[in-house]
């Protein structure tokens, strides 16, 4: 009766959403397919702090609102966009940075090196998602140069310029920038109703390509009433979760991309008490056993997670980096072994003594707890992989005891350091090799979570980082992982489970040009926004 009531209430606010947002829709998408100027677009992810770059914006895709230094291309390759040149000193210390000087926000100022300093100074004293421990500070010799010092070497540094965005200083209000950007990208915000929708506008300085619409407007709800939109014919494209993926929709093409929105287990590698912060031990004495973490990357049978959690959209993932230039993407091992899962685990000593179907060694139980994210009605599929993990390891004698928590929660109780996460990563940032395993890392906000520390690794990102060459420094990220005798990967430390990738699914109207499929393979974070990276290409055929 619960769960008929549950599906009840989910059809009732569906409905009351589609009623709500087709009131506003429906006439303007009928006028769409005749001029042709604007595009509705209904997404699930809406930044909850805004759209400042000193708060957490961009996730991915075009920052919309403001321009870069560099952009990523298709190949994940930093390129120019408001820089025109970079020289790097000889300790990797010091970036010399040129812009062009055609950049004019919206609001008509021209932007210059000076912001660039300005922007990058408050980004690295914010909350914000991209690692800035390296960086020291900026100064602005001009308005066409600017000089950006770190505290350590760090060859890769333009991978961090790829991400960040600009902010105009003389627009900037702490407390009303993220709500109203200027910037000098190819939008503007016309309006942002919270929780509703946002319209775009292009903006009429922007020095680069020009949008093909006059107009985008992005409404925020969740998949199943962006399904029912569409299937009322009031939005332009859509994007649906997993579990509506086979859903067709007449007068709409299925599009499915294949993404790096990656699904895997963050685990304690070292014993419990081995370290502690803050007067809490941390550790945990069954992750902290490398047979434990080995077994459960062999027991876990991947392709039937993809079919059965995710209906088909997805694949499995066996290395964390597969598919990026700096990861290893030979498989190592073959997963739904049980029986060479059991016999790791014997080998290791950890055997089920008083047939209660868990195995124990030295009077400990191999039992520890997976933290989750509650579900939600986003695209996530992380329930459904916690629960057929739970199953599967049970089968090799390893009790997961599953708990929903918000991140948050997870670190600010140390419960990081002491059991287990699942985790959305995956990206085509190679520090995160750097962020995820080098010992220096740890407890630097929820880097290197399983507090892993090889001296043999450190010395190869730490080479990476002071390279001069970049496929240099891509090779010894890829010696961290395995370089035939250690390494993070399964063949050595077997460090993090990875479990599997995520596609994408979008529904595109008939006559609607949405190129989703020439983006980077979509990272997670902020992976519903990743397909803005074709927004100037998006039109009608």
């Amino acid at each position: 009766m619960k769960k008929n009531m549950s599906n009840i209430i989910v059809s009732a606010l569906t409905l009351v959403a589609v009623s709500f947002f087709g009131t506003g829709c429906t006439q303007k998408n009928k006028s769409n397919q005749t001029d042709k100027t604007s595009l509705v677009v209904a997404l699930t992810e809406e930044p909850p702090a805004g759209f400042s770059p000193a708060t957490k914006w961009p996730w991915s895709g075009d920052p919309l609102f403001q321009n870069m230094l560099y952009r990523y291309d298709e190949n994940g390759k930093p390129v120019e966009d408001f820089a025109t040149d970079c020289t790097v000193s000889d300790d990797n210390k010091v970036f010399t940075i040129t812009v062009r000087n055609d950049a004019v926000c919206s609001d008509g100022v021209k932007l210059t090196a000076k912001d660039v300093a300005f922007s990058y100074n408050l980004i690295a004293s914010s909350s914000t998602w991209v690692d800035y421990s390296f960086f020291d500070r900026a100064e602005a010799t001009d308005d066409a140069t600017v000089k950006i010092y770190l505290k350590k070497p760090n060859s890769l540094f333009k991978h961090i310029l790829a991400m960040t965005a600009i902010i105009p200083e003389h627009a900037y209000d702490k407390d009303t920038y993220a709500q109203n950007p200027v910037g000098a990208g190819p939008f503007v915000m016309k309006q942002w109703d919270k929780g509703e929708k946002m319209i775009l506008e292009a903006n009429p300085y922007y020095y680069g390509k020009k949008p093909r619409v006059n107009q985008i407007t992005f409404l925020f709800v969740n998949t199943d009433t962006a399904l029912a939109l569409a299937q009322r014919g009031e939005v332009d494209a859509a994007r649906l979760s997993v579990n509506l993926g086979d859903r067709n929709v007449n007068g709409y093409t299925k599009k499915i991309v294949k993404a790096k929105d990656s699904l895997a287990v963050y685990m304690p590698s070292i014993l419990f008490g081995a370290m502690e912060k803050d007067g809490v031990k941390l550790g945990n004495d069954v992750t902290g056993d490398v047979a434990i973490r080995k077994a459960c990357n062999v027991a876990l049978d991947r392709n039937a997670m993809v079919q059965s959690v995710l209906g088909g959209y997805g694949e499995p993932l066996y290395t964390l980096f597969a598919g990026t230039n700096y990861g290893t993407s030979d498989i190592t091992y073959s997963d739904n072994d049980r029986e060479l899962a059991k016999k790791i685990l014997d080998d290791a000593g950890w055997i089920d003594s008083d047939g209660d179907g868990i195995r124990e060694k030295n009077g400990v139980k191999a039992q520890f707890v997976l933290y989750s994210v509650p579900q939600d009605q986003t695209y996530s599929p992380r329930q459904g992989v916690c629960l057929a993990m739970q199953q599967q390891l049970k089968e090799i004698g390893i009790q997961l005891d599953i708990e929903f928590k918000q991140f948050a929660e997870v670190t600010k109780e140390k419960l990081l350091y002491q059991q287990c996460y699942m985790t959305g990563m995956g990206g085509d940032n190679p520090l995160d090799v750097l962020t995820g395993f080098h010992s220096s890392m740890s407890f630097n906000g929820s880097y290197n979570p399983s507090l892993y520390n090889n001296p043999v690794v450190d010395g190869y990102i730490d080479s990476a980082l002071n390279s001069k060459d970049e496929n240099e420094a891509m090779n010894f990220l890829k010696l961290a992982q395995w370089d035939g005798k250690t390494g993070t990967d399964y063949l050595g430390d077997c460090v993090w489970l990875p479990i599997l990738r995520v596609n994408h699914i979008y529904l595109v109207r008939d006559g609607v040009d949405l190129p989703v499929e020439n983006v980077r393979p979509a990272p997670h974070r902020g992976g519903t926004w990743t397909v803005t990276e074709q927004i100037l290409n998006w039109g009608w055929k």
